[in-house]
């Protein structure tokens, strides 16, 4: 193929978008990061880290119950 091909050209026309594409992507997915971490300590959304988390206990017993057929 000569450098002049048309079949090199679109090749080349397509692989150009995708840096611009990952490039938007990416700084879209930063923002949104930054924007939640800095709207959680705005909030005060961070202030309930430090306490523990609340516990809860449960106690069962069991019983054992026999049952007789008559012999049979």
């Amino acid at each position: 193929m000569t450098p002049n091909s048309p079949l090199l050209d679109s090749a080349s026309n397509e692989n150009r978008a995708v840096s611009p594409v990952l490039g938007v992507v990416l700084v879209a997915a930063i923002a949104v990061v930054l924007a939640t971490t800095v709207g959680a300590f705005a909030l005060g959304m961070t202030g309930q880290l430090g306490q523990p988390a609340p516990e809860v206990t449960f106690e069962a017993t069991t019983e054992t119950a026999t049952f007789h057929d008559g012999g049979h």
